[in-house]
């Protein structure tokens, strides 16, 4: 979906609070860096770069003909891959801010890529991957280890049991291969892939009538997988690893209890808090001197009236005498 702002969000307990706001005329892809620091934006056929909480630009890529279609980082966020209509698949240094020779150059051009998740690792002994899906239903992948003596090796790894895939995407854990079909339906695989693979599990996400083509984005967050369909509807599959307990998910490595109920509270909210607390304090200020008044009055009027009765007693008493 094409968009003119990209909106960046504070997540409170009850709603959604805009922190800023960047111009982005035909935003058409956004991806987040695995740790957050930056993000990506297509914008047609560049690709803009981000300072996630300064809200800086830091890059702008420009090298695909034609629009791009998806967006992924590279395990340690030092790469940036891009895969465009043109059937182009493009890697950016973000620590040069440049493109550079990559493995993914040698993927064929025969068709659109609609997806693209990448495993790569700059350590020694590492099978780094590369999977694209294609508008032809096609799905490749290019693996290579960090030695200057490996070409690469391009295989053909699943293919879509009924639909095309539409998008792509690699869980957290980097255990789980999830990819979104015209259908509607969400494929989950063992990851990495094989040869001839088949889905573990399906599930099925979106409507697809009235000429809807299923799913349009998919992605991971923590345990979470999030799809969006062109029916405007949003799907959320949890993951969870069978052997993981309630007890281990709440401690972190460092042995510290984690608070489940920790929420961010804007600024706006918390003075706006404070300063109801302060009027209550007033009022109950207020409340205790006018109680304390009256009492005192009161207790005044007690005391004249009862030094009244003990005179006209005293002047009775005098008066029988």
């Amino acid at each position: 979906m094409l968009s003119s702002d990209s909106p960046q969000f504070n997540i409170l307990i009850d709603s959604l609070v805009i922190l800023r706001e960047f111009q982005c005329k035909g935003c058409r892809k956004l991806a987040y860096s695995n740790g957050g620091a930056v993000f990506a934006v297509a914008l047609g056929i560049s690709i803009s770069v981000y300072s996630t909480y300064e809200g800086q630009l830091l890059y702008t890529f420009i090298g695909h003909v034609k629009t791009i279609n998806s967006l992924s980082f590279a395990r340690n966020d030092t790469f940036l891959y891009s895969t465009g209509v043109d059937g182009t698949v493009y890697a950016w240094d973000l620590a040069k801010g440049c493109r550079i020779d990559s493995k993914a150059s040698l993927l064929p051009r025969t068709t659109t890529y609609t997806g693209i998740v990448t495993d790569v690792r700059n350590e020694e002994g590492h099978l780094n991957r590369i999977v694209v899906c294609g508008a032809d239903g096609s799905v490749m992948e290019m693996n290579w280890k960090n030695d200057d003596s490996d070409s690469g090796h391009l295989q053909q790894t699943v293919t879509a049991p009924f639909e095309r895939f539409t998008c792509i995407c690699l869980s957290a854990n980097r255990k789980v291969f999830v990819a979104g079909t015209s259908c509607g339906s969400l494929l989950a695989y063992d990851w990495p892939l094989t040869e001839g693979s088949r889905p573990i599990k399906i599930y099925e996400a979106h409507y697809t009538g009235n000429g809807k083509r299923g799913v349009i984005d998919v992605k991971a967050v923590g345990d979470l997988i999030l799809s969006i369909g062109e029916d405007g509807s949003l799907f959320a599959l949890s993951l969870h690893e069978r052997e993981q307990t309630v007890a281990e998910n709440s401690v972190s490595k460092s042995g510290r209890i984690l608070n489940p109920d920790t929420v961010l509270v804007s600024i706006d909210k918390f003075e706006e808090a404070a300063e109801n607390n302060q009027d209550l304090k007033r009022k109950i200020e207020d409340l205790v001197t006018e109680h304390d008044f009256a009492l005192h009055r009161k207790d005044t009027s007690w005391q004249g009236e009862l030094k009244e009765l003990a005179e006209n007693t005293d002047t009775e008493l005098k008066a029988e005498q």
